[in-house]
C-alpha cells in the first residue's frame, strides 16, 4: 500500500486555536452524550457560561463535552459541604482542584434529580508522550546512533494492521510501503530542517514496529502535535475510536496521563472498552517516572501496559512505575539504550519538566537514534504481537496472554513483566 506523503513539505506553524485548547483542557468537562444539554444547564443555572462543544461529541463513545466559562467562578458559585448534599453523595477525599469541587457538585446535582443516577462525568486532561523522560536513571535523551538497517524490503501485501497514536511521523527509507496515516499526513522535509527531540518520537516508535513485523502495515494518528508532543485525554480517545474503521487488529499507544485521584479518566476507559468490544487490544506505556502511580491508558480496564526491560532482559529498568497496590503492568519490553529509526537533519533538545539540565547540544542526525522509556517497550511488544498475527498464531489478545507466561529474558527482552527482577 503506498505511503500517504506530502512532498518537500516544511514543518507547520502549531496552530494555537488547538493548543490554547490543549492547555485547557482540564476545565473541560466530560459526560455522558444524552447528558450533555443537563450539565451545561446546571452549570448556567448558577450564572457561569457553559456550553456543549458541537464539534467534541463522539456518537462512537457516547460521550460529549461542555466548556465552562470560568472554573474558578463555578467552583465559587457553588456548595458541595452541606449536610443535605454530602449525606447524598459524599466523596472519598476532598477534591483538591476547582474542576475537582466541580464534578463532586454535578455528582449531587444528579443525585438530587434521580437517588440512582448512573449518569457518568469527568474531566478532559492533558496527555503526554511519554519521552523517556523524567528518569530516576539512564540516558534521558536521544543520541545520534547508526541508522538501522530494514528488516526485510516491503515488497508484499501486508498481512496485519497496527494503530499508532503519536508525534507526526517523518520519512524514512525503513518505511516503504508500510505506513497509513489519518488526518495530518507524513512530512518530508528538507535535510537542512532542524527538529525537537521530540520530533523524533513518532518516527522512532514506527521503526521500532516494523523491525519485530516487517509484514505489518502502521495505520497513524499523530494525536501529540503541540508544545511537549501534548494532547488531550478527549484527542486522543476520539482518535482511538476511528481505528475501529481501519481494520486494526492491535493499537499501540506511547502516550499517557497521571491522575489525582488514580482513578481512570472516563473517556480512555470508554476508548479501551470500544476497542476490546471489537477484537482489539489497546498495547500502552506505563510510563517513566518512577513513582508508584498509575498512568492512562495503560491502567485502564482491558488495557496492555508495558514496561521497560534493562538491556539484560532480566530485570525492570530502574524508571519504571512502582506498582502500589493491584499490580497492573503486565508485560514488558526492551526500553533501556534501544536503536531505531530517527529524523535526518539537525535536532534541537528542547528542556522538559523535571528532566535534567543542561540539554545537550544540537547535533545532526542521519536517520538513526538510541533512547530509554516505555514508549519503546510499549513499539517492540506491538511490533512482536503483530509479528504472532501475522504468523497465524492466534488472536491479538491470545498471544498477549501467552507472552504474559514467558520470561523476557527467553525472548529478547519481550514477555511477563512479572518475571523481571526489581
Amino acid at each position: 500500500m503506498p505511503e500517504n506523503t506530502t512532498a518537500n513539505a516544511t514543518v507547520p506553524e502549531p496552530d494555537k486555536t488547538e493548543g490554547e485548547r490543549v492547555d485547557r483542557g482540564q476545565e473541560d468537562i466530560v459526560v455522558d452524550l444524552s447528558h450533555v444539554d443537563l450539565v451545561a444547564g446546571l452549570i448556567s443555572g448558577t450564572g457561569v457560561d457553559a456550553t456543549p462543544d458541537a464539534k467534541r461529541m463522539s456518537p462512537a463513545l457516547d460521550l460529549g463535552v461542555v466548556v465552562v466559562d470560568d472554573i474558578k467562578a463555578l467552583a465559587d458559585a457553588i456548595d458541595i459541604d452541606s449536610p443535605e448534599r454530602t449525606q447524598l453523595f459524599q466523596p472519598n477525599k476532598q477534591p483538591n482542584s476547582n474542576l475537582g469541587k466541580v464534578l463532586v457538585w454535578l455528582r449531587q446535582e444528579f443525585r438530587l434529580i434521580d437517588p440512582n443516577s448512573t449518569i457518568e462525568v469527568g474531566k478532559n486532561r492533558t496527555m503526554y508522550g511519554v519521552h523517556g523522560t523524567p528518569h530516576i536513571g539512564g540516558d534521558t535523551y536521544p543520541v545520534k546512533a547508526e541508522k538501522p538497517s530494514p528488516n526485510s524490503p516491503a515488497d508484499s501485501p501486508a498481512k496485519v494492521r497496527v494503530g499508532l497514536i503519536d508525534t507526526m511521523i517523518y520519512r524514512h527509507e525503513n518505511f516503504r510501503g508500510r505506513l497509513k496515516f489519518i488526518g495530518r499526513g507524513e512530512l518530508q522535509v528538507p535535510l537542512t530542517e532542524s527538529f525537537s527531540h521530540l520530533d523524533l518520537h513518532g518516527t522512532f516508535t514506527v521503526g521500532l514496529i516494523l523491525d519485530q513485523a516487517p509484514d505489518a502495515e502502521v495505520v497513524v494518528k499523530a494525536e501529540l502535535r503541540h508544545e511537549l508532543a501534548k494532547s488531550t485525554v478527549w484527542e486522543v480517545a476520539v482518535a482511538m475510536a476511528e481505528f475501529v474503521d481501519q481494520e486494526v487488529q492491535l493499537v499501540v499507544l506511547p502516550l499517557l496521563c497521571v491522575t489525582d485521584d488514580d482513578d481512570a479518566p472516563l473517556v480512555l476507559q470508554r476508548a479501551v472498552t470500544l476497542l476490546h468490544r471489537h477484537g482489539i487490544p489497546a498495547i500502552a506505556a506505563a510510563g517513566n517516572h518512577g513513582e508508584p502511580r498509575r498512568s492512562f491508558p495503560a491502567a485502564c480496564a482491558g488495557a496492555v501496559a508495558v514496561g521497560a526491560a534493562a538491556e539484560s532482559g532480566t530485570v525492570q529498568a530502574n524508571f519504571n512505575p512502582q506498582q502500589a497496590g493491584d499490580p497492573w503492568i503486565s508485560l514488558a519490553g526492551p526500553g533501556v539504550g534501544v536503536v531505531s529509526t530517527s529524523v535526518d537533519g539537525t535536532v534541537k533538545y528542547v528542556e522538559i519538566p523535571d528532566a535534567p539540565v543542561p540539554l545537550p547540544p544540537n547535533e545532526h542526525f542521519q536517520g538513526g537514534a538510541k533512547w530509554s522509556g516505555t514508549s519503546f517497550a510499549t513499539a517492540t511488544v506491538g511490533g512482536v504481537v503483530a509479528a504472532k498475527l501475522a504468523n497465524g498464531e492466534g488472536s491479538a489478545f491470545e498471544i498477549i496472554e501467552k507472552l504474559k507466561t514467558q520470561s523476557p529474558a527467553d525472548h529478547n527482552g519481550v514477555g511477563s513483566y512479572g518475571k523481571l527482577d526489581h
